[in-house]
């Protein structure tokens, strides 16, 4: 009973009632206060080492997709699992995307204006794609491959040479937006 009676005795910092679904917080005065309720799936207290944590939910950043759900918040990488074939002539790339080129014609991919280090592009070709698939670059961008470094801006570019489409290239974003790097190359690529 003693437990009881602490629990509601007029100690608790000022609070006379609680929240229903709130956490009690400690401060440095050594007065209880509580935390906002949590009101959604997926919902925990997120600290920012100056003051009280807050109630919040993570966020998703590049290649992670986060759900929740009650009780449970699942994260997932999503960078290597997502292939895109590309039918058509043109295609403008989404970081964290591999492409496969299976049109029979020329087909374009354009880097994506937006990327943060780290994001990781693929371009690879079916057998069908005879006529190759270039890499377009916009105003302040290149690629490098190997020791050779595309032009910058738009009149540089990546491009394969084979007609039976074994040309491959995964590239990764060294400098925010702008720079990318060959990781791995398959085939003979040209680098104008």
């Amino acid at each position: 009973m003693a437990l009881n009676n602490a629990i509601n005795s007029p100690m608790l910092g000022g609070i006379s009632t609680l929240t229903a679904n709130a956490v009690l917080l400690g401060n440095a005065a050594s007065t209880i206060t509580a935390a906002a309720a949590f009101s959604a799936d997926g919902q925990l207290l997120i600290g920012n080492g100056i003051s009280a944590p807050a109630v919040a939910t993570l966020t998703a950043g590049n290649g992670i997709t986060i759900t929740n759900g009650a009780g449970t918040i699942s994260i997932a990488a999503t960078g290597d699992s997502s292939f895109s074939l590309v039918a058509g002539t043109s295609q403008t790339m989404v970081a964290g995307t591999s492409y496969i080129a299976t049109n029979a014609a020329l087909t374009t991919f354009t880097l994506p204006a937006t990327a943060v280090v780290g994001t990781v592009l693929r371009i690879g070709s079916a057998g069908v794609n005879a006529g190759g698939w270039t890499l377009a670059q916009a105003a302040g961008q290149s690629v490098q491959v190997g020791n050779v470094a595309s032009t910058l801006g738009a009149s540089g570019s990546v491009s394969s040479t084979s007609a039976s489409g074994g040309d491959a290239l995964e590239f990764v974003c060294t400098v925010a937006n702008t720079t990318w790097v060959a990781v791995s190359v398959l085939g003979s690529l040209t680098v104008v």
